[in-house]
């Protein structure tokens, strides 16, 4: 973990923008990788989070995250099992693990205090994208 640490920190060096690496803590007590840029910026606007594709994780997006978060804030997280998030176990049927990884990103949502929110997915955070969308249409 502490080279994953040290690898992501030399990838996002080549951002601009100011930005906030955290933990959020999840119902569970699994713990969810965010980087957020510029939260203050694009007050008032609906937020743009990023979900990764299979294998990948925040530093997947370092090239589109100055122009991303430029005119409303932005989070990218790694998912549950990736990056440096936490690795719980998941249920064995695609279903079950579709359903874990859709309330983790709900769960992950009411933690970070986000009323709606626009999702944006690269592979499977693209189908997962969608599945949420369609098990939480109002968000």
């Amino acid at each position: 973990m502490s080279h994953l640490k040290n690898v992501e920190a030399r990838i996002l060096q080549c951002l601009q923008s100011r930005f906030v690496g955290r933990y959020v803590t999840l119902p569970g007590r699994a713990r969810v990788w965010t980087v957020s840029l510029c939260p203050e910026q694009g007050e008032g606007r609906t937020p743009l989070v990023l979900v990764h594709g299979f294998g990948g994780g925040v530093g997947l997006w370092v090239l589109n995250l100055d122009r991303l978060g430029a005119r409303r804030p932005l989070h990218a997280f790694d998912l549950l099992g990736f990056g440096r998030s936490s690795r719980p176990p998941f249920p064995h049927d695609a279903q079950g693990a579709e359903a874990e990884f859709v309330r983790s990103i709900e769960d992950w949502r009411q933690q970070m205090g986000i009323g709606a929110m626009i999702l944006l997915g690269h592979s499977l955070g693209g189908f997962l994208a969608a599945s949420y969308s369609l098990a939480y249409p109002e968000r």
